[in-house]
């Protein structure tokens, strides 16, 4: 690719100094389209199962502090507080609709859905009062034409960089046992980030991946910023061992009291995905709740009782002409996907840090009950709301609430990749060490719910990686 020198650099595969882009108009022109990742560069992370050792770690915050603006002896020649990087990678299969999956056939899926949604999350989260610096990645799983570029280039706010991983559909043995020729292995596309991310980590602070069709925007990454300083708040404040320990066994699982370091460790913000229902008349919400009493009843610091619904604007109010998307829908017009009260447990958080978390819902996951990382909470059924019938498993797929992507901090990837995934987080995907978890570099069996959706996160499933 050609590239253009600016004082704002976009680092990519091969250090390529990116283009900036305005609203209105091109304000320089690169040609970075990478078909293949055959020459990507991975001298940045080691390939080996830990990353990041101390020396290097020690370099790199050496270089990012020359990089924004400080003195080799540390002091501050620069900004005083630098803005968060973030890299927002988007992956899409295609670009026109098929019909499929309740679309229209011949839609124009990336003028109509994919352009509007990236357009409304890069603006919410560089515009004020959040300020980040974003870069966007994009993995599309067919050739982007140079015409079809513009559309998404002129979109994006000025100084945002980009860069385009198309024809990025991995090639493999799509039903291993029965194929005698490599295709393009369509579930494989939601593992490629895993590439871009591992090589991309040392130059940003956060990253956010999530499939073209997920809302998400700038409140959301504050609030998950707030909640990750606040978790390791509590993490630093935390005893290396709980006295009274963690009784597993549902009757007796604890929802209080203390928890350790490494139980804070395997903890993480969350989302939980939510769809708008458009027409109730002919797809009309559930009529048949959960054994649960419904109370919108909250008593307030005052002794006043107030009545409060699920406020649907932080996450669903959006801009007009976004998608087929509502601007303003209603509370009971919103719908949570693949998750219930049956699926959740709740826990009181110890007490310290700033005191913004008390109660708090905990998703599926953790299957290693019984080890270090392992809390527990309180479910629902445990008076028998369900009678008998068991608590469900960590990787039940009606109820590990798909997020449909994820963000994660770059300390957290690493925490994650080095101490929580017993196969890795990154690649390479096949060693001795992957135990047979990851057939075929990962494109066996392995599909979006497992690589963005949750699974390789959150369960304990094939290669998850019990983060809670």
């Amino acid at each position: 690719g050609q590239a253009v020198n600016r004082s704002k650099s976009f680092h990519g595969l091969a250090k390529i100094v990116m283009v900036v882009l305005g609203l209105s108009a091109l304000l320089y022109n690169v040609v970075v389209s990478n078909t293949s990742f055959g020459n990507i560069h991975m001298d940045k992370i080691s390939s080996s199962t830990s990353i990041t050792t101390d020396s290097t770690q020690n370099q790199l915050s050496e270089r990012r502090k020359l990089e924004e603006g400080y003195g080799q002896d540390g002091s501050d020649e620069g900004e005083e507080d630098a803005p968060i990087r973030i890299l927002h990678t988007v992956t899409a299969l295609r670009d026109i609709n098929t019909g499929a999956r309740g679309t229209k056939r011949g839609e124009d899926r990336l003028t109509d859905v994919f352009i509007p949604i990236l357009k409304h999350a890069v603006e919410s989260m560089v515009c004020p009062p959040y300020n980040y610096e974003v870069d966007v990645f994009l993995i599309l799983g067919w050739k982007l034409v140079p015409e079809r570029r513009k559309l998404i280039e002129d979109a994006l706010p000025e100084g945002v960089g980009l860069q385009v991983w198309d024809d990025a559909i991995p090639l493999g043995y799509d039903k291993p046992d029965q194929d005698s020729k490599i295709k393009g292995v369509t579930r494989g596309l939601a593992r490629q980030h895993r590439f871009v991310i591992k090589d991309k980590l040392d130059y940003y602070d956060l990253f956010t991946v999530f499939e073209d069709d997920m809302g998400v925007n700038g409140g959301h990454v504050h609030h998950f910023l707030e909640m990750t300083e606040e978790l390791k708040r509590l993490k630093e404040e935390a005893p290396d061992i709980v006295p009274e320990g963690e009784p597993v066994s549902e009757q007796k699982q604890r929802y209080y009291g203390g928890l350790t370091k490494q139980q804070l460790s395997a903890m993480i913000p969350g989302f939980i995905r939510v769809e708008v229902l458009l027409d109730q008349d002919k797809w009309p919400s559930q009529k048949q709740l959960d054994p649960i009493p419904i109370d919108f009843e909250f008593d307030t610091e005052d002794g006043v009782t107030e009545h409060r619904n699920f406020d649907p604007v932080p996450c669903c109010h959006v801009p007009e002409n976004l998608g087929k998307m509502p601007p303003s829908p209603k509370p009971d017009e919103i719908m949570i996907w693949e998750t219930a009260i049956k699926g959740t447990v709740v826990r009181q958080m110890p007490k310290g840090g700033t005191g913004l978390l008390d109660w708090v819902m905990l998703q599926p996951g953790k299957k290693d009950n019984g080890s270090q990382y392992w809390m527990g909470g309180y479910w629902a059924g445990r008076d028998r709301a369900w009678g008998n019938e068991p608590r469900p498993g960590s990787g039940d797929p009606k109820l590990i609430a798909q997020q449909g992507g994820w963000m994660l901090t770059r300390e957290q990837l690493i925490e994650i990749h080095n101490n929580h995934c017993d196969h890795g987080f990154f690649p390479p995907f096949e060693s001795r060490d992957h135990g047979g978890d990851y057939n075929q570099d990962g494109l066996t069996l392995n599909n979006v719910e497992f690589w963005s959706g949750g699974y390789s996160i959150f369960s304990g499933t094939r290669a998850g990686c019990n983060m809670q």
